[in-house]
């Protein structure tokens, strides 16, 4: 049994190895097709590059997962940079995540954000996202608060508790 068990980890770490390889090299095309075709706009080519890599390092993070753990505005911040420092605003208490919990919350804020900018408040220039986070005895309460998007049939205010 702990054989097979030990199969098993290895054949799912051999798998996570070759999806983050294939991000990788996706996200890499992605950015030398991106390059060839704005040359003749460096200054959009510029904003463009720099959300790529920052979307290459919030991967990178959720592969790694080494156990230090990262400061909750530090994971924030590796997740929405992409869309814009001017466009997400963050309030609370510094608070030390560890264990699984960085990895699953980045995944959480990961797909939130990719939602404000499909239907929410990322998908138009005027729109904002604010972030708030509290520890709460044993859980995190997290408040995430869409401004200046579509209409609130589409977007608003979400919360969540962890």
């Amino acid at each position: 049994m702990l054989r097979r068990l030990d199969e098993e980890e290895r054949y799912r770490q051999v798998v996570v190895d070759e999806l983050g390889h294939r991000v990788k090299n996706k996200l890499a095309t992605i950015h030398a097709i991106l390059r060839h075709e704005l040359r003749g706009h460096p200054q959009t080519w510029d904003r463009v590059s720099g959300r790529l890599r920052a979307l290459s390092t919030a991967d990178d993070f959720l592969l790694q997962a080494d156990g230090e753990g990262i400061d909750m505005r530090e994971l924030l911040a590796l997740e929405l940079k992409p869309y814009g420092e001017n466009r997400v605003r963050m309030h609370g208490q510094p608070l030390r995540l560890c264990g699984r919990m960085p990895s699953v919350l980045a995944l959480i804020v990961h797909e939130l954000a990719t939602n404000a900018a499909k239907y929410g408040a990322l998908s138009v220039e005027e729109g904002c996202v604010s972030i708030g986070w509290r520890k709460d005895g044993q859980e995190i309460a997290i408040d995430w608060t869409e401004s200046g998007g579509l209409a609130a049939s589409r977007s608003g205010a979400a919360s969540g508790r962890i």
